[in-house]
């Protein structure tokens, strides 16, 4: 089987996070708390293309990473169901999930090569430079969801797509 194109393997990671958001945003209204079966859908989805993602052994977009890992915390705290991890979600909105891709890309300063932006072309130097200037631009993600946190496609859509350009176009100038 031909690999197919890197393009489409970054595309693919956006599967997941779409398929929970579209009723959202076409709806343009989000009410997390009866969105457990999405948060379960979306989670299988994000374990079936990371897991392609892997037997292709192409690098994971770490924005999708903490997106699927934001995922995965909505399927446990609405099926179980766990009331404050529920009011987590419930309250925070976009806003949430941006906090956890900045948790996420702290986590990963000082980490190997990979670096916040998880590129293998990059020098690692490049990398541990980039990294922080990632979570400066997923703190403007936080502040631009909390002030449009009224708006899910202005609060929520536009600063997830503008934080995953930023980092392919900072991987295609390292390169």
């Amino acid at each position: 089987m031909p690999r197919p194109p890197e393009a489409v393997l970054e595309l693919l990671q956006f599967v997941p996070i779409l398929a929970f958001a579209l009723p959202f945003m076409t709806a343009g209204a989000v009410d997390l708390s009866a969105a457990a079966p999405g948060f379960v859908r979306a989670t299988v989805l994000a374990a079936a293309v990371m897991g392609l993602l892997h037997v292709l052994d192409h690098p994971q977009n770490p924005i999708h990473l903490a997106t699927n890992a934001w995922l995965l915390g909505g399927a446990v705290a609405f099926t179980l169901p766990i009331g404050p991890v529920a009011g987590f979600y419930g309250d925070w909105g976009a806003l949430g999930l941006f906090a956890v891709v900045g948790v996420w890309g702290l986590g990963q300063l000082g980490t190997g090569q990979g670096g916040f932006l998880l590129g293998r072309t990059a020098t690692t130097r490049q990398l541990r430079v980039l990294t922080p200037a990632m979570i400066v631009l997923t703190a403007a993600a936080i502040a631009w969801a909390w002030v449009f946190r009224d708006n899910l496609r202005v609060g929520g859509g536009l600063p997830f797509i503008a934080l995953n350009v930023v980092r392919r176009v900072v991987l295609k100038r390292v390169r």
